[in-house]
């Protein structure tokens, strides 16, 4: 075998040939058609038997490893925070041609114990592409929502008080219509809530349209905004409506796509037998988290979501538990999410995680909120991977003994 350690960047990445220890060669190549054909000219000429090895670096390699698969070449994917810790050493210079050099080096000295990242099968893969735009179109809506937030400071700062949620689409209409509290000088009451009407769905309830227009009306009665109404700022706060209405349509359609992709495996009316586990959080959690059954044990499911416990001690210092927070971060979002709804929902839908929680907050432990909460996040993942490995659903009774 001839290892080749490869350095990935963005669209572009660096190969060298290791034989005993020594640089046999290198190239460097980029990531299109072209580069692919060099790269496998390089291997063909100067390696027999190739095993390839590369740090997982998300979308960076996901074209590398599919040219590997196509190729049929032996390949291994590290996850970049292992590669990191088995080839940490001393020295002076850090180069793309050095790293490559130390992953075949590292593949050479402890080939058997390397590990390469898992492929997700379908419908895992369409579900973390799809978890991943769910999350983007998320983060942009939040982003624009406090842009929003911002801009009304200026023209109508009332608003920020009075409406509750800026994803409403009755609020959105109120927001865009009357930006500015001189916009409503001259209306009566029912000539509001007729044209917040017209804006929004019949089946948005008259009452809650009423209300709202009520309460806007008396705040613009108060308000003294900082500009006029004919300042720029007002077609500004529209725009930014139009991009909420958007992406609230983009994400509710993303959300549908979501669950009809994860209804293709039996893992996904599992996950949604657990109380508070509802069908967009067992989409997202399958996506993020892949294929269940990959896991032997709920600790390899705890160390790859980040939940794991770091112990430090060291002579007389010794420090509290916390987590590693390695692994994905949205999955930790995602069951701390599902966390919080079963204690909101406890009454309704009993489980054996919230009774662990607040035996968690009661004596002789004693525990605060967010490590009963991390906890929690534990008993979540036992509970999915025997669920998963035993393929039946969530029974409170059975579980609760």
């Amino acid at each position: 075998m001839q290892f080749i350690g490869i350095d990935v960047a963005e669209g572009s990445s660096v190969c060298v040939s290791v034989k005993g220890g020594h640089q046999v060669g290198s190239i460097s190549f980029k990531h299109n058609r072209g580069g692919f054909n060099q790269l496998k000219h390089f291997i063909s000429q100067t390696a027999d038997k190739p095993v390839l090895v590369f740090e997982s670096t998300g979308t960076y390699s996901d074209s590398l490893a599919r040219f590997c698969r196509a190729e049929n070449y032996i390949f291994y994917e590290l996850n970049a925070f292992e590669a990191k810790i088995k080839m940490r050493q001393s020295r002076p210079n850090k180069t793309d041609a050095h790293d490559a050099f130390h992953l075949a080096l590292l593949a050479e000295t402890q080939y058997t114990s390397l590990h390469t990242r898992r492929v997700l099968g379908e419908p895992f893969f369409s579900l973390r592409q799809l978890s991943r735009q769910y999350h983007q179109f998320f983060e942009s809506r939040r982003r624009t929502i406090n842009n929003l937030h911002a801009v009304l400071e200026t023209t109508f700062r009332e608003l920020n008080d009075v409406l509750d949620s800026f994803t409403r689409p009755v609020n959105l209409a109120i927001i865009r219509l009357y930006p500015h509290p001189d916009l409503l000088f001259g209306l009566s009451k029912s000539q509001i809530i007729s044209q917040v009407s017209n804006q929004v769905s019949r089946q948005t309830r008259p009452s809650g349209i009423r209300k709202r227009c009520v309460d806007v009306l008396r705040a613009a009665e108060l308000s003294y905004p900082a500009v006029s109404s004919s300042s720029v700022m007002i077609e500004i706060i529209r725009r930014y409506c139009d991009q909420i209405e958007s992406l609230n349509s983009e994400i509710k359609l993303l959300v549908k796509e979501l669950i009809k992709t994860a209804g293709q495996s039996n893992q996904f009316s599992i996950l949604c037998s657990i109380p508070g586990v509802g069908q967009l959080s067992a989409a997202l959690l399958m996506g993020e988290l892949g294929d269940i059954n990959q896991f032997k044990t709920y600790k390899q499911l705890n160390a790859y979501a980040g939940i794991d416990t770091r112990h430090y001690q060291s002579g007389k210092t010794e420090k509290a538990d916390i987590i590693t927070r390695h692994g994905r971060p949205r999955a930790r979002l995602v069951m701390y999410q599902i966390i919080v709804g079963m204690l909101l929902n406890q009454q309704r839908t009993p489980s054996h995680i919230t009774d662990y929680y607040y035996k968690m907050k009661r004596q002789p432990f004693n525990k605060k909120h967010m490590v009963a909460v991390t906890a929690c996040m534990n008993q979540l993942t036992r509970t999915i991977c025997n669920l998963v490995h035993t393929n039946q659903k969530y029974e409170y009774r059975k579980a609760s003994h």
